[in-house]
């Protein structure tokens, strides 16, 4: 007789989403965060993939398993220049195209998510709005697009 396993309830994995409007690239980002909060973030080896627009969204982690501390930042905003093939002359500009992770969220540069429960008190909502960004919120369940997957792995 074989084993019957039963899956009573499924628990979803709870985050926090920051947003990050910064004209800083990527990597200074995570410099400014480490810098100024302490924190721990180093690029990841695979960023984030768009197969259908042929994107890639730069990608830092930070990582303290036995202090159940998890996050991610993300780049929202991917530019290309898009070339032309019609003519060819002096005068040609390219057109500089923009894919975004999160449409909905367009304004947004920069994505943080802290998954797991720990307490953070260099992140705290009232640290990092003083950081040198143009501004940092947090972003309520309400307003997350659906279509947004946070599973990166």
């Amino acid at each position: 007789m074989g084993k019957h396993y039963l899956l009573e309830s499924v628990t979803e994995d709870t985050f926090d989403l920051w947003a990050i409007h910064s004209s800083l690239a990527p990597y200074q980002v995570a410099f400014a965060l480490n810098k100024y909060y302490q924190t721990g973030f180093r690029r990841h080896r695979n960023p984030v993939l768009l197969e259908t627009k042929k994107a890639s969204f730069e990608r830092f982690h930070w990582e303290v398993p036995n202090k159940d501390i998890h996050l991610e930042l993300v780049s929202n905003r991917y530019s290309y220049q898009e070339k032309s093939q019609a003519s060819f002359s002096l005068f040609d500009i390219p057109q500089t195209k923009e894919v975004y992770l999160a449409p909905k969220l367009n304004t947004i540069d920069y994505f943080i998510l802290q998954y797991g429960h720990a307490n953070l008190s260099n992140l705290s909502e009232e640290k990092i709005r003083s950081a040198p960004f143009e501004m940092v919120y947090k972003v309520a369940l309400d307003e997350q697009p659906p279509e947004l997957n946070l599973i990166f792995d």
